[in-house]
């Protein structure tokens, strides 16, 4: 990793700033492909975790992110 990236551990902490801050739920979902999905859910909606069925992007607008690998501890 580079020196001046952030590692996935620090990338979710901020997302579960955000979350807080906004009322909203961190979902980790494994992804089919390996890794994991990040999604940021607003309090009172459902987790949409629709895909492209021909690319496999995700459609959903609460959809955040993609990880490969997430670490128990910062890693930067």
């Amino acid at each position: 990793m580079s020196e001046l990236t952030r590692c996935n551990y620090c990338h979710l902490q901020d997302y579960k700033r955000e979350a807080k801050e906004k009322k909203m739920t961190v979902h980790l979902i494994n992804s089919k492909d390996g890794g994991m999905d990040v999604y940021l859910v607003p309090k009172g909606e459902k987790l949409d975790t629709r895909q492209d069925s021909k690319t496999g992007n995700n459609l959903s607008k609460q959809w955040r992110s993609w990880f490969m690998a997430l670490s128990d501890s910062c890693c930067c």
